[in-house]
């Protein structure tokens, strides 16, 4: 069962924002982030005329876009109506019954369609233009649509482009393409300074709420990622570092061998000057031996200084 109806609005600066609901207990389920979201998502889709259903929580949307007014749109274009649904509700069965109930708003906004520009206007200028004539006509039309007068002379959007559709004044085809291109740079500044306002304020909340984690969550997600990242290089670099070392080691390899030869065959001289000493003084201590044993005299007994030569001296 339908809860309530809404109207949006939108401007270039400002983006998708609510003009009236009904009844006035809808304001509590329309947020400006809400409000934001269900109208980009119809940019996001088509600029022309479109319908869409979004699941919330608590309730469901059925939304229809009139159309952007460089593209087609139905009587007045850049508005949004917004039926709310309970959760048990089908909202498609609303496609055709939302854009032929919204006629009767549409036309109620339109006047003299040159009365504004939404592309270059405020939200005061918006709702300077438009009047209050749409007031009273959010509840009848609510109404019409809960006692079912809407059915039977529903009519899908492409029908309703035929009957009651616009699109921008003839121009010659320099002027069209000129104008297309200019009026494709605004949309698009619109778009995405949409975008960045919804970004802004989902970075500034804690929680992830139905679009999921928020901004804050996948920055410092990505923050955290980068980290890691960092550290994966470092590590490489070190690892690649440990090998340039490893292999000046194995480099060197062939020079120390050379080195551990030469300090082999010192050792092996060193040891072959060992054994000739040691048989110098087994000799000494022989001829030591002997001198004691014969008594002979001191003046005989040789004593060796160095290979060779000898000198007496006196035990």
């Amino acid at each position: 069962m339908p809860m309530g109806i809404a109207l949006f609005g939108w401007t270039n600066k400002e983006g998708f924002f609510l003009i009236d609901c009904y009844p006035e207990s809808m304001k509590a389920y329309l947020d400006e982030e809400t409000v934001m979201r269900i109208g980009s998502l119809h940019r996001m889709r088509n600029l022309d005329p479109n319908f869409i259903t979004i699941n919330f929580p608590n309730y469901k949307i059925a939304s229809f876009f009139s159309g952007m007014k460089t593209s087609k749109f139905i009587i007045s274009p850049n508005f949004t109506i917004v039926l709310l649904l309970e959760l048990a509700e089908n909202p498609y069965k609303y496609s055709m019954i939302l854009p032929t109930a919204s006629k009767e708003i549409l036309q109620s906004l339109s006047g003299d369609k040159q009365r504004f520009d939404t592309r270059i206007a405020r939200i005061p200028d918006v709702l300077a233009a438009i009047g209050t004539g749409f007031k009273p006509l959010l509840p009848k039309v609510f109404n019409d649509i809960m006692n079912d007068q809407i059915k039977v002379d529903a009519l899908s959007i492409e029908e309703l482009l035929k009957q009651e559709g616009y699109s921008v004044q003839e121009l010659s085809e320099t002027e069209k393409k000129i104008q297309e291109l200019q009026d494709q740079l605004k949309e698009k500044d619109g778009v995405i300074e949409m975008l960045q306002k919804m970004l802004t304020q989902k970075a500034e909340e804690s929680g992830g709420g139905d679009f999921g984690p928020s901004i804050k969550d996948y920055t410092n997600t990505i923050e955290l990622l980068q980290r890691q990242l960092s550290q994966e290089k470092r590590a490489r670099l070190n690892a690649v570092e440990q090998v340039q070392q490893l292999e000046a080691k194995l480099d060197r390899f062939p020079l120390l061998e050379n080195k551990i030869k030469e300090v082999q065959e010192i050792i092996q001289q060193k040891d072959q000057e060992i054994v000739r000493l040691n048989e110098q003084i087994k000799t000494l201590e022989e001829e030591i031996q002997n001198v004691r044993l014969h008594g002979v005299s001191s003046s005989e007994v040789p004593i060796r200084d160095t290979p060779g030569r000898s000198r007496f001296i006196p035990l």
